[in-house]
């Protein structure tokens, strides 16, 4: 849940689920607790598709609606720097980058929050395959098919690649639950997430791959810095 909270509106009425820190369910904020260290140290594997947490083609019809979301970051102009539409068609992808890009970043950001008071690794990665016969690109959870390796049972028109791409993320997935560590036989390396800002490309790739540049990586940190601390 975004900040901590899930808003659910209608004509009629509106409320909100908020997380409450009662000292005994939750007994500190997230971060903290991040801070405090794990209550199970043990290996992760998570990571970001390309097209989730907002990053949903559309979104915005032009660059008059994009340039009011970049008010909203209150760093709008640095946004707008490193993000620039050069016209009203390119609005939405110039919306959509910074969407990707905080996944990536802020996901390396948390494990290296992690690491400190852990000693099991986290394995982060990146997924940008678009599954066929549907126009939301790499949405979110598309990887999961893939993972499972169960194309033969969801009807789609799935291509040699998709079954390739397949037994590949299975693979990994299954090392994974086997000993804590995704890499095996036939499959490319997959390093452990660390401090250089790198992540795993699945998918339609296969390596490590940066999280974002320098600069759009210092940006989002100037931004998760100004965001309340939960």
């Amino acid at each position: 849940m975004d900040n901590l909270t899930t808003s659910f509106m209608s004509s009629e009425f509106s409320f909100s689920f908020w997380a409450t820190l009662d000292g005994y369910a939750m007994p500190s904020t997230y971060l903290k607790s991040l801070q405090n260290g794990p209550a199970n140290d043990v290996p992760i594997i998570t990571g970001n598709t390309k097209d989730e947490s907002g990053a949903n083609y559309g979104q915005v019809e032009n660059r008059t609606e994009y340039y009011s979301f970049l008010n909203e970051t209150q760093l709008d102009l640095e946004f707008l720097a490193l993000y620039p539409p050069d016209n009203s068609t390119s609005a939405t992808g110039a919306y959509d980058s910074p969407f990707t890009d905080r996944s990536k970043v802020g996901t390396w950001l948390w494990a290296n929050l992690w690491h400190p008071a852990a000693s099991s690794p986290v394995y982060t990665y990146f997924w940008d395959h678009a599954p066929p016969n549907q126009t939301r690109g790499a949405y979110h959870e598309s990887e999961i098919n893939y993972v499972l390796n169960n194309l033969y049972d969801t009807d789609s028109a799935w291509t040699t690649e998709d079954y390739e791409i397949a037994a590949k993320m299975n693979g990994y997935w299954a090392n994974f639950i086997k000993t804590g560590n995704p890499n095996g036989k036939n499959l490319p390396s997959w390093n452990a997430t660390g401090v250089e800002p790198v992540v795993h490309h699945v998918g339609n790739g296969w390596c490590p791959i940066p999280v974002a540049p320098a600069s759009k990586i210092s940006l989002f940190e100037a931004w998760f810095d100004s965001l309340p601390a939960y």
